[in-house]
């Protein structure tokens, strides 16, 4: 499943970078251009954030990067301009996209947890050493399909 999340986050960003500098005739265009900035941003960080579910901030930051940087490489294609606002509304999307995946992940391992799907007694691995029992944590999937023996 990740694998797939990876393929289609590093689409998008292809697709994005392939609009920014790309002929603008080319450039599909559904409505205000901020918004559409702000959409595709954070669509794709929120793919990253499923690809890569351990580095919110770094797809954060990466997005704040790459918003910058393709704004910043329309100086040299002839026919586009940069602007800030439009950084602006790109990393801003990113931001958000980001954030969102995260307190998303952050929930559903909450709720998963309180559902039992976290550690319990009868999952752990116990070690008998000697007069103390050490409960050794599994890791369990998300939403646990069957109970393994």
């Amino acid at each position: 499943m990740r694998r797939g999340w990876m393929t289609v986050a590093w689409a998008l960003l292809g697709f994005i970078v392939f609009a920014t500098w790309g002929p603008q005739t080319l450039r599909p265009h559904l409505g205000d251009p901020q918004l559409e900035r702000f959409g595709a941003f954070f669509v794709t960080s929120i793919a990253f954030a499923f690809a890569y579910p351990r580095r919110p901030l770094v797809i954060a930051a990466a997005a704040v990067f790459a918003a910058v940087f393709l704004e910043l490489g329309q100086l040299f294609i002839p026919g586009r301009d940069a602007g800030i606002p439009d950084a602006i509304a790109k990393s801003l999307g990113g931001l958000a996209g980001a954030a969102v995946a995260a307190g998303a992940s952050r929930i559903f391992r909450l709720v998963n947890k309180s559902r039992g799907g976290g550690v319990a007694l009868s999952d752990a691995k116990s070690h008998d050493l000697g007069r103390r029992v050490v409960l050794r944590r599994t890791r369990l999937p998300l939403f646990k399909a069957a109970k393994r023996s």
